[in-house]
């Protein structure tokens, strides 16, 4: 009875600490299962900050790539416009330039004729003048002796009265004649003065012409330096823009390159196993075919760009998905978090009765096992006054009897004090099988 006790309280002992078993690997499940959450809680984040991250680089790069396009197309407008209106004034001065040398080619032509005028009437003048020389000095040679031969024939005339009407006539004719000699000369000095003034008006005509000759090169040599100005200009432009094109063209050009280094590669490749002649055809092959590539590959960079538009959409929409489905299991998982709690709770109440009937039995076991040390230490006191007994004399048996009757009653009396009312019950039952002297005493 005693062992089947000790094992019944052992067996309950096994139960609560298997019960505090599960419970402890219950909560560490639930604490995995937190642990687990917070980890999927905090992927989960990592996910949305990959996305965007993503999406804002994305972003960032076509925004890049736009004002880029937006620069570039906005350096070229303004080159193109700077060029058209340069081109414009080139013209413009191109054409005064010419307009200025047709006028300056008719200024001198006009200049050439005024000279040739001059020199012609200079030589009129001059022939004018010598002619009237010649005349003057011819009609002085003659009117001296005309005068002698009048003073002759006025002295005859004195002696001869009928001549003197006809000489008086012939002075007559001569006076006139000299008169409109003199009217002549006068009015060629006014043609020689006329001549000289015109002569004059050609001179200030010519230095004019001379002077606006001059202003139009001075004019044309400023508008060539301004047309040089501008060619330099221009020439700073086209070079500027060359350099734009130039940068342009390098984009495809680097592309080009790694393309080619890419098959050089693969075809150097090639040529270990194929040899030299199909490494040359091959790059005669892909030097022809490299801008029907290229342009395929721009297509297929705008199918991909399309594509990854749309897997950032679809990704999107998982991601929502994603949040919703968090937003319910998160919801599931606080209720879940909150019946935990609930059962966390009564499980602590529980272990607390537990460790208090723990506590309990072990007080119980603790004083049982003090009684058993007390009747352990009774039983082998008695086996000693046994083997004593049994050594001494038959007749002394009933005294050594009863005297250990009452002992034996005086200790279960003792023990029926001591103990709590199952367990002396068991004790007594106990002792009186387990005692030699009360089958001697019946």
């Amino acid at each position: 009875m005693k062992n089947g006790a000790l094992n019944n309280a052992q067996l309950h002992l096994e139960q609560e600490h298997e019960k505090v078993a599960t419970l402890l690997k219950r909560i560490e499940s639930f604490d995995f299962m937190d642990q687990r959450l917070i980890l999927l809680i905090k992927e989960l984040e990592k996910h949305k900050r990959m996305l965007r991250e993503s999406s804002e680089c994305q972003l960032r790069l076509k925004q890049q790539v736009l004002q880029t396009e937006n620069a570039l197309e906005f350096d070229r407008r303004e080159i193109f416009d700077t060029l058209e209106k340069a081109e414009f004034e080139l013209a413009e001065k191109i054409r005064d330039g010419n307009q200025l040398e047709v006028e300056l080619q008719n200024i001198k032509s006009s200049a050439e004729s005024l000279k040739n005028c001059l020199g012609e009437n200079e030589y009129t003048c001059r022939q004018l003048e010598s002619s009237l020389v010649v005349q003057v000095e011819n009609e002085v040679t003659l009117e001296q002796p005309k005068e002698k031969e009048c003073i002759l024939s006025i002295v005859k005339v004195q002696d001869n009265p009928n001549l003197s009407m006809v000489t008086q006539k012939a002075t007559i004719s001569e006076r006139e004649a000299l008169e409109a000699l003199v009217e002549e000369r006068d009015h060629f000095l006014r043609i020689c003065e006329e001549k000289d003034s015109y002569i004059d008006t050609l001179h200030t005509d010519i230095s004019w012409l001379m002077e606006d000759s001059i202003r139009r090169e001075f004019e044309v040599e400023v508008c060539t330096k301004l047309d040089a100005e501008k060619a330099f200009k221009k020439e700073r432009l086209l070079k500027a823009l060359n350099e734009k094109e130039q940068k342009f063209r390098n984009l495809p050009v680097l592309v080009m390159s790694m393309e080619e280094d890419l098959i050089s590669t693969v075809n150097s490749y090639f040529s270990e196993i194929t040899g030299i002649q199909i490494k040359t055809s091959a790059i005669l092959e892909t030097l022809n075919n490299v801008e029907h590539q290229r342009k395929l590959e721009i297509e297929e960079k705008n199918k991909v760009i399309s594509e990854l538009e749309k897997e950032v959409k679809a990704q999107k929409e998982e991601t929502e998905k994603l949040m919703n489905q968090f937003g319910n299991e998160k919801s599931r998982m606080m209720v879940l978090i909150k019946e935990l709690e609930l059962e966390n709770g009564v499980l602590h109440r529980d272990i607390k009765k537990l460790s208090e009937e723990k506590e309990n039995i072990l007080i119980h076991i603790e004083e049982f096992n003090d009684h058993l040390s007390e009747v352990t230490c009774g039983d082998a006191k008695l086996m000693k006054s046994l083997e004593q007994l049994q050594s001494c004399e038959e007749e002394t048996e009933q005294v050594v009897d009863t005297r250990v009757s009452v002992d034996l009653h005086a200790s279960a009396k003792r023990n029926a004090n001591s103990t709590f009312s199952p367990m002396a019950t068991n004790i007594e039952l106990d002792a009186d099988e387990r005692s030699p002297l009360k089958e001697l005493n019946k």
